[in-house]
């Protein structure tokens, strides 16, 4: 059910730690499909979105992690879909320029892992962590996601 949009990483980075496969009555996967045509999202998103949906609802999830989850979950099909064809389409200019960017996907699953484990983790790695997201980021997302998550930027930021 998960995707790599999905934040679904185990604690070695593999993907689909959390993925299950389950059996959908009629009734639900009719509106499901309905959702998926009238957002114009995949089948897993349209999932993904009515359980965020549900578990925030419920007061299982917070306000953020739902707001977070829900623009995910709301990204046109058609817009993913452009964008990886656009990626794979940007091919790197220079050794330098791969090696840049490998550099920073490394640090963007860093910091995907860090929001993940942000409630666990030791006040001196999120001191450490806080330092290298000023440095990263105007350049990755989830290093804002981070800073506001320990208070250094606000929603507005």
């Amino acid at each position: 059910m998960g995707s790599s949009e999905s934040g679904n990483f185990s604690e070695h980075g593999g993907p689909r730690a959390n993925a299950h496969m389950i059996f959908i009555p009629t009734e639900l996967y009719l509106g499901l499909t309905k959702k998926q045509a009238a957002l114009e999202i995949g089948k897993s998103a349209a999932v993904l979105d009515c359980l965020n949906e549900s578990l925030f609802n419920e007061g299982y999830i917070t306000q953020e992690d739902y707001e977070t989850l829900r623009a995910q979950y709301h990204r046109k099909l058609i817009d993913i879909v452009k964008a990886k064809r656009d990626a794979r389409l940007e091919t790197p200019q220079t050794l330098e320029d791969l090696r840049r960017k490998e550099k920073l996907v490394k640090v963007q699953k860093t910091f995907v892992m860090a929001i993940e484990q942000f409630e666990t983790m030791p006040l001196k790695s999120k001191q450490y962590l806080a330092r290298k997201a000023e440095e990263v980021k105007d350049l990755v997302p989830e290093a804002r996601v981070f800073l506001k998550k320990i208070g250094v930027l606000n929603e507005e930021s």
